[in-house]
């Protein structure tokens, strides 16, 4: 949550330029949204994994290789 909504005052502790401080918090908003999404995905992926559901993680798992 500080990363999302307080990006660029955490990184104003590293630097006074305007520009790396709104950078590095659009940066750390967007980094910020991934970290929660993917507690989401991990946790479903357990779920349906302990229920025997095993389609949905191939899915996943198939969809997300690079």
């Amino acid at each position: 949550m500080v990363g999302f909504f307080g990006g660029g005052v955490l990184s104003s502790s590293f630097t006074n330029d305007s520009e790396v401080i709104a950078q590095s918090a659009a940066y750390l908003k967007g980094f910020s949204a991934d970290c929660i999404l993917t507690c989401v995905l991990f946790s479903s992926i357990g779920y349906f994994d302990c229920c025997g559901k095993s389609i949905p993680v191939m899915i996943q798992g198939i969809t997300s290789a690079e």
